[in-house]
């Protein structure tokens, strides 16, 4: 699956996004509720961002450029009928387009409990 987005009016830090993703059943491992996914994402920094910050670096704290790049791995574990646990690892480069930015790797889980 893949989606594209582009602003075309108004003041936007990111003015055009690409994202990509898809999910496994766990069907081939004999676990049909449960999923492992990935995604990926691309935001281009818009022109009058880069411009404006590298007019005022202190608006941000850095002079936007280039693009945000974040990927994704989870898994979805249907622990029964009414709970799932789904354990995530997102990571991303050059965060808010600034080039100098280290590499953020986060971890995290979510539940999803239905009644």
């Amino acid at each position: 699956m893949g989606r594209y987005g582009q602003s075309n009016a108004g003041t936007v830090a990111f003015d055009r996004a690409v994202t990509v993703g898809g999910e496994f059943t766990g069907n081939a491992w004999g676990r049909g509720a449960d999923g492992l996914g990935f995604a990926y994402g691309w935001l281009r920094s818009s022109s009058g961002f880069r411009r404006d910050t590298a007019a005022d670096p202190t608006l941000v704290g850095f002079a936007a450029d280039g693009a945000e790049q974040v990927a994704e791995l989870y898994y979805r574990w249907r622990v029964n009928e009414q709970l799932a646990l789904t354990p995530d690892l997102q990571h991303v480069r050059r965060a808010a387009a600034d080039r100098y930015t280290k590499p953020i790797t986060a971890v995290g889980l979510r539940a999803l409990y239905a009644f």
